[in-house]
């Protein structure tokens, strides 16, 4: 499967404009992602 390449730059954008973040790790050849949000506070 390829891609055009732009959907972690774009998630990561939209995370930050959100206050938050993207993240990709790689250990032993596999990916892992991790997206933080900040939660709403009443």
């Amino acid at each position: 499967m390829t891609g055009t390449g732009m959907g972690l730059p774009l998630a990561r954008s939209l995370a930050e404009l959100q206050g938050g973040s993207l993240f990709v790790y790689t250990k032993d050849n596999l990916n892992s992602f991790v997206l933080t949000l900040p939660t709403e506070e009443n």
